[in-house]
């Protein structure tokens, strides 16, 4: 289920320009929420053929704009094993 102030946010931050959206904790973007205008897949194909693996390589190549999540970076903890799930707490 999706946050819905993640998506206001990620709504509000569309500009006719933007290529790529993507969500700052403040700290660094989180690439796992992300959004792209289908007029990039050109370029991810291209990325893709040399090689590149690395998302964060591509942004270079786009419009990339930060949607800030600065005053909630907790949204984006990283829960790898059921140890960190309950030291982080219930996700309920």
């Amino acid at each position: 289920m999706l946050n819905q102030d993640l998506v206001e946010r990620f709504t509000s931050s569309i500009t006719e320009a933007s290529d790529i959206l993507v969500a700052h904790d403040g700290n660094f973007v989180q690439p796992v929420f992300t959004l792209y205008h289908k007029r990039v897949l050109p370029k991810l194909t291209e990325f893709l053929e040399r090689g590149e693996r690395k998302i964060i390589l591509f942004y270079k190549e786009c419009n990339v704009v930060n949607v800030d999540f600065s005053d909630s970076p907790d949204c984006f903890v990283n829960l790898n094993t059921p140890q960190e799930l309950e030291q982080f707490g219930s996700l309920s």
